[in-house]
């Protein structure tokens, strides 16, 4: 009898402990005594992607993450991307940014910004993205660093490794990199390891290009030693080039087939379409206004003087006097001042004409403008919103552009990627030809020929 209770009890016993081990292997989870992260130690079941810095401003970087969605995706590669957080105009990630993070100040997300899984993006066969607390929960801990140097060669199809010849007419080019002069890919990895991450793999690559998104054989040097499952890429930085020729195969419907990488199915956030309709009520209190976008970086740095700002600015009241006028107010986003380019506003300072210049600019638009029109609206702060919405130039860009794309006519000077998502989402608002009004004034011929055959195919955008 005796014998049979024990046997009983350690029955009992194996059952608690097997029961036990089951819990604790499904939850996978132990707790970090340093910092209370809950960080999941079971077999990953996809890798991750982490970029440092997209390079370009907000809208290059993000055709640079979406361009890597499309290589992750056209390889159905098993990982995730990291959402980026944005701070002036970029999207990044450093550890000044996780650090503010972790001292609860306020940060903004790409997902601020867009709805960055609406569209074609949410679909099952497009690689998504997450988010940063979600990477350091479930990330696997072995780390591949890659440190992308940007040779910037024409048409450069392919990635080299460190210390290599390429031969371009004839001449060779030597490339002299020192992968250990790192600075914030080193910062990064620091501050990574109080989370268990550890590298196990270095590499160097040069001459990046858009081929990024179809070179298989980023594929094979990634993923030369590890399963995709089973590592976390940190990249130094990813680049977007526009002007590339190369050609995009066996990519989502979503990338075009000259890798211009889509943002036609993107759309602001909720966030900024809320601050938009706030601003258009509390400032310019009709919903019937025409929006004025200038983008003067291409006359004030490629030309490098601005009375043909004015003769441009002349051109857009001509323009709206040749119509009925049906609108009389108008709302006025710039790209200089102070919610304006970031990268414009440091070059204007290089060649010490930003004062002086910006203050010409400014009183012609306003004279002219002013004069054009029965109002004009240049964005300013209104009771409470400035404190929701904080300095960030970006953010604030965004904003501007949510707020144009609700215009009733839309007036595009310059030209840019900006101003071409802006349009993009305008047309998804006035799905016909009846409803939509566009004028562009003074722009480069290629964005003079983009745009209009965006305008031409406006029932395609809805």
């Amino acid at each position: 009898m005796s014998r049979r209770r024990c046997l009983l009890v350690l029955l009992g016993l194996c059952i608690v402990f097997t029961v036990t081990t089951l819990v604790i292997m499904r939850e996978g989870l132990v707790e970090r005594q340093s910092t209370g992260l809950r960080v999941d130690t079971t077999s990953p079941s996809k890798g991750y992607l982490l970029t440092l810095t997209y390079a370009g401003q907000q809208i290059a970087g993000l055709r640079g993450l979406l361009s890597q969605r499309c290589w992750a995706s056209s390889h159905k590669l098993p990982a995730y991307l990291v959402e980026p957080f944005v701070r002036k105009s970029h999207l990044i990630h450093s550890v000044d940014v996780w650090r503010d993070r972790d001292a609860g100040i306020s940060v903004k997300r790409l997902s601020d910004y867009y709805r960055i899984e609406y569209g074609y993006y949410n679909r099952s066969e497009v690689t998504q993205i997450v988010s940063w607390e979600r990477f350091l929960v479930e990330a696997p801990r072995k780390l591949i660093l890659v440190y992308v140097h940007d040779i910037q060669v024409k048409n450069c199809p392919f990635f080299k490794p460190e210390g290599c010849v390429y031969k371009r007419n004839s001449n060779p080019i030597e490339y002299q990199h020192n992968c250990t002069n790192t600075g914030d890919s080193e910062e990064a990895i620091m501050y990574l390891k109080q989370y268990n991450f550890d590298v196990v793999q270095t590499l160097c690559l040069v001459c990046v290009s858009t081929a990024v998104s179809t070179n298989k054989t980023l594929y094979s040097q990634l993923y030369s030693k590890y399963h995709p499952r089973s590592v976390t890429v940190i990249f130094n930085q990813w680049k977007f080039h526009v002007q590339s020729e190369l050609t995009c195969q066996d990519v989502p419907p979503w990338c075009s087939t000259d890798l211009s990488i889509s943002t036609r199915n993107l759309q602001f956030s909720s966030e900024l379409q809320l601050h938009a309709d706030n601003y258009i009520k509390s400032v310019i209190k009709n919903n019937k206004f025409v929006a004025v976008m200038l983008r003067l970086e291409w006359y004030l740095i490629m030309l490098q003087h601005s009375h043909n700002i004015t003769n441009c600015l002349h051109n857009i009241a001509a323009l709206y006097k040749e119509q009925i006028p049906q609108w009389h107010e108008a709302f006025v986003t710039t790209d200089i001042g102070k919610f304006g380019s970031v990268t414009l506003n440091d070059t204007l300072a290089k060649f010490g004409k930003q004062i002086g210049e910006m203050n010409y600019i400014t009183e012609q638009i306003e004279t002219i403008l002013g004069r054009t029109f029965q109002s004009i609206w240049q964005f300013e702060d209104v009771d409470g919103l400035r404190e929701k919405i904080g300095n960030d130039v970006g953010y604030i860009a965004a904003l501007q552009g949510t707020i144009a794309s609700r215009s009733s006519c839309l007036y595009l000077l310059g030209g840019g990627h900006f101003q071409k998502m802006v349009l993009e989402v305008y047309l998804n608002t006035h799905h016909s030809a009846a409803t939509h009004c566009v004028k562009l004034i003074c722009m480069p011929n290629n964005f003079n020929r983009m745009f209009s055959k965006m305008i031409s195919q406006a029932p395609m955008y809805v």
